[in-house]
């Protein structure tokens, strides 16, 4: 099963060599939140920063929306 995994704060200037703002795999705007589906976090960083698929909170809206996709908080 997938998960929605987020990138904020600290974890960005490590991601991305001390950018606090990155631009999104999207739109192309910069924002200081990345989401990512995946099916672990692992797979999510690398899809980051190997790939670039990191999205903005307003890209990963629409494409929940659009695929239909709803999100469940996982339980303990």
């Amino acid at each position: 099963m997938a998960h929605l995994y987020e990138f904020s704060g600290p974890e960005l200037p490590a991601i991305f060599h001390g950018r606090d703002e990155v631009q999104c795999g999207g739109c192309l705007y910069l924002t200081d939140r990345m989401f990512v589906v995946a099916e672990t976090r692992t797979q999510a960083l690398d899809a980051i920063t190997r790939v670039g698929l990191g999205l903005c909170g307003n890209c990963i809206a629409e494409l929940i929306a659009e695929k239909g996709w709803s999100i469940s908080r996982d339980e303990p």
